[in-house]
C-alpha cells in the first residue's frame, strides 16, 4: 500500500460555460495512478500526471441537482480521493459551484418580445401634417 496523499490544493481551468469543460487540478504529494477524484458521491474522470499532480473533469451540476441545467445557488461538495481498493482519503477540500446566468421562467423569450406588435401600447398619433400651423 502507498502512503496517503498529503497537502492537497485545488486550481480550476475552464469555466464549464458554453461547452468549455471545467477541469480541476490537484497538487500535493504521494499521488498514484490508482487514485480517483470524487466530488461528494460522484466519481470524476481523473488523469494522473505525477506524484505531485492530478487532473480531473468537474462533474456537471446536474450530477448533484438532477433537475438543474445551470447553477441556481452556490452548491458545495467535498472533494475526496478514492483508491481502487475502496480506501477513501478525505482531502478537507470542497468545490463550490457558483451561480451562472440562466433563463428566467417568468420572462418571455427575447424573440417573442421583438416579434410582438406594440402599437397598442403607443400613444395615439393625430393625423395632422407636421408642417401645418396649429390653431390659426
Amino acid at each position: 500500500t502507498s502512503p496517503p496523499p498529503l497537502r492537497c490544493r485545488l486550481w480550476t481551468t475552464g469555466t464549464g460555460v458554453t461547452g468549455d469543460v471545467a477541469m480541476l487540478e490537484l497538487s500535493g504529494e504521494n499521488f498514484t495512478p490508482n487514485l480517483q477524484v470524487w466530488f461528494g458521491d460522484v466519481e470524476a474522470e481523473t488523469m494522473y500526471r505525477c506524484q505531485e499532480s492530478m487532473l480531473c473533469v468537474v462533474p456537471d451540476i446536474s450530477s448533484f441537482r438532477g433537475e438543474w441545467l445551470w447553477v441556481r445557488q452556490p452548491t458545495q461538495v467535498p472533494v475526496s480521493l478514492v483508491r481502487n481498493d475502496g480506501i477513501i482519503y478525505a482531502t478537507g477540500l470542497t468545490f463550490t459551484y457558483t451561480p451562472e446566468p440562466g433563463p428566467r421562467s417568468h420572462c418571455p423569450p427575447a424573440d417573442d418580445i421583438m416579434r410582438t406588435n406594440h402599437s397598442d401600447r403607443l400613444p395615439p398619433i393625430t393625423d395632422m401634417p407636421w408642417n401645418q400651423p396649429q390653431g390659426i
